[in-house]
Order: C-alpha cells, then sequence, then structure tokens
C-alpha cells in the first residue's frame, strides 16, 4: 500500500513527504544511483527498464489518495 514500515526504515510513499524529491525524476534518480549511506544504486542490478517501472510504479503511489 507503499505506507512504509518504520521499524525497517522504510518511507511513507502516500503521506507527500520526500527527502529527495517526489518527482518521477527524483526517483528514477535514487533508484539508479542511490542515497549515499542510505540506499544502494540499483542500475546495474535492474537495468532502465526496469528503473523506468519501478519508478512509475513509486510516482504513481505517491499520487493516490
Amino acid at each position: 500500500d507503499g505506507k512504509g514500515s518504520y521499524a525497517v526504515g522504510a518511507p511513507n510513499l502516500t503521506n507527500g513527504i520526500w527527502l529527495y524529491g517526489g518527482s518521477r525524476r527524483a526517483i528514477e534518480e535514487t533508484i539508479r544511483y542511490g542515497r549515499n549511506g542510505v540506499m544502494p544504486a540499483w542500475k546495474d542490478i535492474l537495468g532502465e527498464d526496469k528503473i523506468q517501472l519501478i519508478s512509475a510504479y513509486v510516482y504513481q503511489l505517491s499520487r493516490t489518495e
């Protein structure tokens, strides 16, 4: 449901609070390059097509009320 889990440090993606920006491009960059000390980069594991799909899904979750 995109609500996250405080216990494992997963943020709520539905509350409109974005640490690194909530645009689809910002989400793609987070997945592609990671965030220093917070999330690893996934570009070599997922590839561009999957990054596009995942970022679109996460972006869509953020827009659902």
